[in-house]
């Protein structure tokens, strides 16, 4: 049975055991904060509340609902007063995005990889893509909250995507891959949407920690059968595409015992080269 916020109800505690993201700024003001606190404290220097919103034209006190979640995420370490310095992560995050890198929050993902929502919820993703919702109750009851915290967990989704640890496909969101791999459908008018299918086994391909979307094609194998291949959003067919046959026949060579013929073709080969 699927995990909604409907089944987890109201009655969980009124204080997760884990620290929420403040809903009272946005996503995008919030990693404002994060790259005001970075330009603040480049001299290793603590940042106090006052300083940031004076610089970011917010309230003080605004400021300060979100420094817990920062603090939880590895994004801000307390200082020794106050105030707060920004993490290696979120100083990285910040040169890039002064040098308008698209995906200077990528930079995020080292800080953001070893949080308690990550270990939660990209096991799951990984198994199989889960909707939205889902994904949000999945956090939700795991940090022992109720449904009134559905809009602080949508904002620890919203980190996860800009940080490029899972991609939105849809209304699905799964994982980040750093393998590409063939889905082979058994079957008579099989659709993307099934989810009986087995797996080849995946080998490493042109990993990357890129935002950018996979793009999936599908190779009719007849009779009701057809193999998808997931290429990396930044696939290069001059770059990629020998590296790939070459090592889908590896993949094969070490899957299945070489006939006589096969393993004289190798040894020309290997004379050859």
């Amino acid at each position: 049975m699927a995990l909604d916020l409907n089944s987890i109800g109201t009655l969980g505690r009124s204080k997760p055991k884990f620290q929420f993201p403040s809903d009272r700024v946005g996503f995008t003001r919030q990693l404002f904060l994060l790259r005001t606190y970075a330009r603040l404290g480049r001299e290793n220097k603590d940042v106090t509340n006052e300083q940031v919103a004076e610089a970011a034209g917010m309230a003080a006190t605004t400021v300060s609902t979100c420094n817990p979640f920062f603090v939880a995420a590895n994004l801000l370490t307390k200082g020794l007063g106050t105030g707060y310095k920004p993490t290696f992560d979120v100083t990285a995050y910040s040169l890039a995005h002064d040098c308008r890198d698209a995906r200077a929050a990528e930079k995020l993902a080292p800080a953001l990889k070893k949080t308690w929502f990550s270990q939660a919820l990209l096991p799951r993703l990984r198994e199989c893509p889960l909707a939205l919702q889902e994904s949000i109750a999945t956090l939700v009851n795991a940090a022992g909250g109720n449904s009134s915290h559905a809009s602080q967990v949508s904002i620890i989704v919203d980190f996860l995507l800009a940080a490029g640890l899972i991609v939105r496909e849809g209304e699905l969101l799964r994982a980040y891959s750093e393998f590409s791999f063939l889905s082979i459908f058994a079957g008579k008018d099989v659709t993307e949407d099934q989810s009986s299918t087995t797996h080849a086994r995946a080998v490493p391909f042109h990993a990357t920690e890129s935002l950018q979307r996979s793009e999936r094609i599908s190779i009719p194998l007849g009779k009701g059968r057809t193999a998808y291949l997931e290429l990396p959003g930044d696939w290069d067919e001059a770059r990629d595409l020998k590296r790939l046959l070459a090592i889908l026949e590896l993949s094969l060579q070490e899957d299945q015992p070489s006939s006589p013929s096969q393993q004289a073709r190798q040894t020309e080969r290997k004379e050859v080269g």
